[in-house]
């Protein structure tokens, strides 16, 4: 049985032809067709037939070698969370499909970047070559000093150039905490994040957004005093703002006051600001700060096209800088040179370069937005992402799979971020143009999955024992015979507003 296509079934679901599956899906073929198979069909067997004689029991299915050793393995790394964007890729993912699961820019770095590249590569230059400084070259540190005080207010810090965010929030990760030390971190968090506090084996609290997805400083606060209590008193608040993957932009007054519970507690605040400068309509990114207790992270993946290039840094207070260099000459010595040189010729571009692309996201941000908002509640106003909700009835393994196989676009489900029923919508890869055509996938996407919803839950409701014996069993009524009837219009109605696209809000 399958549901809607996506080969997944569901008690009461109706068969529903599969959608054809193009050639490039896998490797995996059908005996009969010679199509590629889903991941779905992978796991069946046809057997072939002659006319006249017994049908003949087919044979096993080859199994891949079992990648097992006599050597025993690390368990912390194994118990951590799966890399899920790796995960849907290596599923899902061919020539055919349209990624809206990873995130990134659809522009690529300023033309002098690339200008310079060219010129510093044809030069021969030997420190190209060499060793540099591990905290990064001097002249760019100094460069982001200036940038920092500037943009973000920050000032009296020292800096250090990392590959890329993540590799800076792993350092401060290794450099803060040990195994058993308890962090909180807001849900839904970034999946990268949390592995990193897995691998280090921290006790992690999830503090969970309110119902505007900002944070909820209230319940921080009680993580706060119950670890106190227990004598495991929180050492590291994690932040992400604006988020990923809500895309929300925490309000400056949010971060004043998380500042001051965090100083208060004597926990790090760690804030991670890899798209500080996607905002939105009024929205304005504010940058934590204080002389002491705070970490701020930043990135050139996102704001200059360079995800590839690998270059992102860090602001922290001085005392720390012995414990990180630590990690970072042992983890990567330091960014490759020519992607740092790179980086200090972006900055000469400046914010302002990267507002200019930013205009031109938004209208791919107007065109996904329509796709998804009958879905949503909050619209948020940063980053390039929408987390939308989806019928607690319909699992996100199903939605994944359905839309990357019949509406060809793949995201990344809401449980990588610690919150079930939602999927992650990445629309930062798109040009305008191209989301006006992987908009209208992602449209008649949203209303399949509206529909199945709308469908799964009132099959649910008429399948109860105790309904109305349409199951077979006769009892006593859960409702009113008349109350009954009314819902089965309303889904009627509901279902008839899907297909024609003008299902709102408060109808779901």
């Amino acid at each position: 049985a399958c549901l809607l296509g996506a080969g997944l079934a569901h008690e009461g679901c109706a068969q529903v032809p599969k959608a054809e599956t193009p050639p490039s899906r896998s490797p995996s073929r059908s005996r009969s067709s010679g199509r590629a198979q889903s991941p779905s069909e992978q796991t069946l067997s046809e057997p072939t037939e002659s006319v006249g004689e017994p049908p003949k029991p087919a044979p096993p299915a080859p199994q891949p070698p079992r990648l097992r050793s006599e050597f025993p393995h690390g368990q912390t790394a194994r118990k951590a969370d799966v890399a899920i964007i790796e995960k849907v890729l290596e599923l899902y993912m061919n020539e055919n499909v349209t990624n809206l699961a990873a995130g990134y820019a659809f522009w690529g770095p300023p033309k002098p970047v690339l200008e310079e590249g060219a010129k510093l590569l044809a030069s021969g230059d030997p420190e190209l070559n060499t060793y540099g400084d591990g905290r990064g070259l001097p002249e760019l540190r100094e460069k982001l000093k200036l940038k920092l005080a500037n943009e973000n207010k920050i000032t009296g810090r020292e800096v250090m150039v990392t590959a890329g965010a993540n590799q800076a929030f792993v350092n401060v990760v290794n450099a803060l905490i040990d195994k058993g030390d308890r962090v909180a971190v807001f849900t839904p968090y970034y999946f990268s994040h949390q592995i990193a506090l897995q691998l280090a084996g921290a006790d992690v609290q999830v503090a969970p957004c309110d119902e505007d997805l900002e944070p909820d400083l209230s319940i921080l606060e009680e993580i706060i005093d119950v670890s106190k209590k227990q004598g495991k008193p929180v050492k590291m608040v994690v932040l992400t703002t604006p988020s990923n993957p809500t895309g929300v932009v925490a309000p400056g007054e949010c971060i004043e006051l998380l500042t001051e519970i965090c100083r208060k507690a004597g926990a790090w605040l760690v804030c991670d600001e890899t798209y500080e400068y996607f905002t939105y309509g009024d929205a304005e990114h504010v940058s934590p700060n204080a002389q002491d207790g705070v970490i701020n992270i930043y990135s050139f993946s996102k704001a200059y096209g360079m995800a590839g290039w690998r270059v992102g840094y860090m602001a922290y207070p001085k005392h720390l800088h012995d414990d990180l260099l630590k990690v970072q000459d042992t983890i990567i010595t330091h960014p490759t040179v020519l992607a740092q040189k790179l980086a200090l010729k972006a900055l000469e571009s400046g914010r302002e370069w990267v507002r200019e692309r930013i205009k031109e996201l938004e209208k791919t941000r107007e065109i996904i937005w329509d796709c998804v908002d009958p879905m949503c509640i909050i619209e948020p106003k940063g980053a390039f992402y929408f987390f939308v909700p989806i019928p607690s009835c319909i699992t996100q393994d199903m939605v994944v799979a359905m839309l990357a196989e019949r509406h060809k676009i793949l995201v990344a489900p809401g449980t990588s971020f610690g919150m079930n029923h939602h999927i992650r919508i990445s629309y930062g890869s798109l040009s305008p143009e191209a989301a006006v055509i992987v908009g209208k996938r992602l449209m008649e996407g949203m209303h399949e999955i509206c529909k199945a919803g709308l469908t799964l839950t009132f099959d649910t409701l008429c399948s109860h024992p105790a309904s109305n014996g349409r199951d077979g069993t006769w009892g006593p009524p859960l409702m009113p015979e008349d109350e009954l009837r009314k819902r089965e219009l309303e889904a009627q109605r509901q279902m008839s507003q899907v297909q024609d696209g003008t299902l709102h809000v408060e109808d779901q």
